[in-house]
């Protein structure tokens, strides 16, 4: 299974195609960008729950969506972190949804627009939505057709990367997005979060083991 865009080979110009060894010896597909970037091998072992720094200049966005089936009414959240692994930038937005799944992907495409907004070239992206990440990381034309259109905005937007990388990690490492994403599904989620988090959320960042705002 790819852990990258296949549908990205329709863009040979901007990325190729080459190959590592993941966790265990089993092989993967590894997209990077032609021009000189960073090595992703790492970020193939998901036998750990924590989370993990990415790259020195790499910026890794950790996403999640927060849905209510009675109301339909949703929460985005995504959590910016730098090399050094601490937390400097983060985006919340509500909004209604038709599923769970469809949830997920609005938190994906807010991911992407706003890592463009801030100007980011070289991104990892994690959540923990395995069905969404295998739409993404592979023919996503097999994928549920209530997301198709957000799939389609998703790939026109991330041809503007330098470099990137999607990958599912467990939900205890995905803790951050999901506290953000409910407390804004719910209109508990402060615009200063990110500078001045709530003493929930430093308690599940300082858990990450990772740096994270004072």
């Amino acid at each position: 299974m790819s852990l990258y865009f296949s549908w990205l080979c329709s863009f040979p110009g901007v990325y190729s195609r080459e190959s590592f060894s993941g966790c265990g010896g089993v092989f993967h597909d590894h997209w990077v960008s032609r021009r000189p970037q960073y090595s992703f091998a790492e970020f193939d072992c998901l036998s750990s729950p924590c989370l993990r720094a990415p790259p020195l200049g790499v910026i890794k966005a950790n996403f999640d969506g927060a849905w209510s089936r009675n109301s339909l009414q949703s929460g985005l959240g995504v959590v910016f972190r730098s090399s050094n692994g601490s937390i400097f930038n983060g985006v919340s937005s509500p909004c209604l949804s038709s599923s769970a799944l469809q949830t997920e992907a609005k938190a994906a495409l807010l991911a992407v627009r706003s890592a463009l907004d801030s100007n980011f070239s070289d991104v990892v992206f994690e959540s923990d939505s395995k069905e969404l990440i295998g739409s993404l990381n592979n023919d996503f034309k097999k994928a549920n057709w209530t997301i198709f259109p957000l799939l389609i905005q998703i790939r026109n937007l991330s041809t503007q990367f330098c470099s990137i990388y999607w990958r599912w990690v467990p939900r205890q490492a995905n803790s951050a997005a999901d506290w953000v994403a409910s407390h804004c599904k719910r209109g508990m989620c402060s615009d200063v979060w990110v500078i001045r988090p709530p003493s929930s959320l430093v308690h599940i960042l300082s858990k990450d083991g990772l740096p994270c705002p004072p």
